[in-house]
């Protein structure tokens, strides 16, 4: 089916989704493609393979990540038609690392779309919202302050909650990438005050798995992805 006539260029096109390599939540990717059915995005969806995103965020080896950085710009150029098409990232983590690799290295002509720009800019005025009752605690993880969308987060989240609040006095949750999982005192010690922070809160969203993950275990609420609570308030 069509998009209608008035849709945003980028919507008015196909969407092509990359999922990133710690995305195994099938609930979570049902939400995102109920999201973009409803915003008529029409067609392709890509998964990436594997080895490309695999290593793709090693903190402790840039050489790695750099070149697994280099293998997925060219199995999304191969797969895009040299960019022909906007690509949606999951994950904020992913998407920052790919926006900086295409940057660094002068690659032009490939759009890619941070999952809360992509909501805010694009989705959202397209869906009909009705705002879920819950107090709704927000994470904006450190690739999205970076990208300087933490703004956005907070305006996705209004528009999707009665109530929403972000805690002021947490910032990096201390998973950074993988390394919760082998040092998760770093965890723990940046969010000992998460608990206190969120009381009230139903329950809580980010934009990035492992910072769910983290969040979830110290927080005494459950963290999931934003595109979980966008999909509640569109019905």
């Amino acid at each position: 089916m069509s998009a209608p006539r008035n849709a945003p260029i980028l919507i008015d096109r196909n969407v092509l989704v990359a999922w990133s390599a710690d995305s195994t939540d099938a609930d979570t990717r049902a939400r995102l493609e109920h999201l973009l059915a409803q915003a008529g995005a029409e067609g392709q969806r890509i998964i990436i393979p594997t080895p490309a995103l695999a290593e793709f965020l090693v903190k402790t080896d840039e050489a790695t990540a750099g070149s697994k950085s280099a293998e997925l710009a060219r199995a999304l150029r191969d797969t895009n038609q040299d960019g022909a098409f906007p690509v949606l990232f999951d994950t904020s983590p992913y998407a920052y690392r790919m926006k900086r690799y295409l940057a660094e290295h002068g690659i032009d002509g490939m759009t890619i779309l941070d999952p809360i720009e992509a909501l805010h800019d694009l989705l959202l005025p397209r869906l009909p919202l009705r705002p879920v009752a819950e107090r709704i605690a927000v994470h904006p993880v450190c690739s999205l302050r970076k990208q300087g969308l933490d703004g956005k987060l907070l305006a996705v989240a209004r528009a999707c909650a009665t109530a929403v609040v972000q805690p002021a006095s947490i910032g990096c949750c201390g998973f950074a990438g993988s390394l919760g999982f082998t040092n998760p005192e770093l965890n723990a010690h940046a969010l000992r005050d998460l608990p206190e922070a969120v009381s009230g809160c139903g329950s809580g969203v980010c934009s990035s798995r492992t910072c769910e993950i983290g969040l979830s275990q110290h927080g005494g609420i459950t963290y999931r992805s934003i595109f979980d609570l966008v999909d509640r308030a569109s019905g």
